[in-house]
């Protein structure tokens, strides 16, 4: 289900990106690769260090969640757009239900 959710979540992501002419970072890009470095190399050690168990792949999901939220908040300081705090506020909660999920 959270695989279901993170694909609606780019969505809604997009359609901000689109109602505001902001070029999409991820266009044309396969999933799994990322124009910035630090991202790919994050990407790369979380991929690799969670395939060697179950528990690690859970720890790996949770490190994201993690760091959506500390992300997403940052990005909130000062926003007064009403339709983008809404989206992030939005997927500020689903993270906080995700990493839940990953933490049980």
């Amino acid at each position: 289900r959270i695989s279901a959710a993170e694909t609606k979540h780019l969505g809604a992501i997009r359609t901000l990106l689109t109602r505001y002419r902001v070029t999409d970072p991820t266009k044309g890009m396969p999933a799994g690769e990322f124009q910035s470095d630090a991202f790919q190399d994050m990407y790369d050690d979380l991929l690799a260090s969670g395939s060697a168990s179950l528990q690690e792949a859970l720890d790996a999901g949770a490190t994201v969640e993690r760091h959506d939220i500390a992300d997403l908040r940052a990005a909130m300081v000062g926003l007064t757009t009403t339709d983008v705090k809404t989206v992030y506020t939005n997927l500020v909660r689903a993270s906080q239900q995700h990493l839940a999920a990953f933490t049980r």
